[in-house]
């Protein structure tokens, strides 16, 4: 936790699980009142998000033991963020398009960010840095969605979809810079 690309990574680790919290909560219901999905079309947008999510952990897994972590991370969060940031104002079927991209980043964060932070520590830490990792995970997945409610609320949902991205950018900004110190 001394380490700042470490407390970089869990930050990220928060902003991640603020996305996939929101993928599962606010963006359904949104596709449902604002964009007019079905309940087929719905259940097609979780096909597609869970299967990217699942691919890409799948695949970027063995890419990012073999070339390295933090080149995974970021570009799973640029892909996640660009989703994001794109769909709200789309119609179907590129809504979908733009939802699955987030998944695959989301996916290639997921599996590198962790790998990463197991890497970071002594054997005898796998334990400890786990369970830090699954609090920032619950501080993301409860948190993000709790937020981004209240901003919907009080503003526009869909600037609760762009504060995310833009939050996700910036982490990008930081992991680039930290990565190379």
């Amino acid at each position: 936790m001394t380490n700042r690309l470490t407390l970089i990574v869990f930050l990220g680790i928060a902003l991640y699980r603020a996305g996939y919290g929101l993928a599962v909560t606010l963006i359904p219901a949104f596709l449902l009142s604002a964009k007019g999905f079905t309940q087929g079309a719905v259940s097609l947008y979780f096909a597609l998000f869970y299967s990217a999510i699942s691919l890409s952990q799948l695949i970027i897994g063995p890419f990012s033991d073999q070339k390295g972590r933090q080149g995974f991370m970021i570009g799973g969060l640029v892909l996640a963020a660009v989703g994001l940031a794109l769909f709200s104002p789309l119609s179907q079927p590129w809504i979908s398009a733009a939802l699955t991209l987030s998944g695959l980043g989301l996916g290639m964060f997921c599996v590198s960010s962790l790998a990463y932070l197991n890497e970071s520590v002594a054997d005898a830490r796998r334990g400890t840095i786990s369970g830090a990792y699954y609090l920032f995970w619950g501080l993301g997945y409860f948190g993000g969605p709790l937020a981004a409610g209240i901003v919907g609320n009080t503003i526009d949902l869909n600037i609760s979809f762009y504060l995310l991205a833009g939050l996700l950018g910036i982490e990008i900004l930081l992991l680039l810079w930290y990565s190379r110190a």
